[in-house]
């Protein structure tokens, strides 16, 4: 928005604020312009409080509007890898997608099962045209002052042989 030199100068505000806010935790820099941070924290408010007294921290002090960090979080477990850590954190980031408003997300099983059916559409989507696995069903519009039906409204429908009927919503 205000060039490349004013990205950078907001990037090392960022790193500067977030090395205050978690001085002893491992801040990394995830995909795009996202961060992730490996803390033991003490609970899951705990957490929220210093990534909203972050965010206003960073909106004080950057030059013109920012809407500060968002966060994906993974609480990490016994047996955990780093790596599935990685995963799972950035998979939570995904959740919040462009909701300005939403500046946090925690990683849940949910997110992964999620991931998992936006995985399978994306992989099957050229597979489901060409064996006609997506059917069009029509739906007649009537009009009530004559009782017929004046046009036709087309719906696609995924009927899946695998994993049943696939909302529209999910696969547009």
């Amino acid at each position: 928005q205000y060039g490349f030199d004013q990205g950078d100068e907001l990037l090392r505000l960022v790193v500067r604020e977030m090395g205050h806010t978690f001085p002893d935790e491992l801040v990394m820099r995830g995909p795009e312009v996202h961060f992730m941070i490996i803390d033991a924290f003490d609970g899951r408010e705990d957490l929220e409080d210093k990534i909203r007294l972050l965010n206003e921290r960073i909106r004080k002090k950057a030059l013109g509007n920012t809407t500060g960090i968002q966060v994906g979080i993974c609480v990490f477990e016994d047996n955990m890898t780093t790596t599935i850590a990685y995963d799972r954190a950035k998979n939570a980031l995904k959740q919040i997608r462009t909701d300005l408003n939403e500046t946090d997300h925690f990683y849940s099983n949910v997110d992964d099962e999620k991931y998992w059916n936006q995985r399978y559409i994306i992989e099957n989507f050229d597979r489901a045209l060409t064996e006609g696995w997506i059917k069009i069903y029509y739906q007649g519009i009537m009009r009530l002052e004559t009782g017929k039906t004046t046009v036709q409204e087309a719906l696609a429908r995924w009927v899946d042989p695998v994993r049943g009927i696939i909302s529209p919503g999910e696969f547009i």
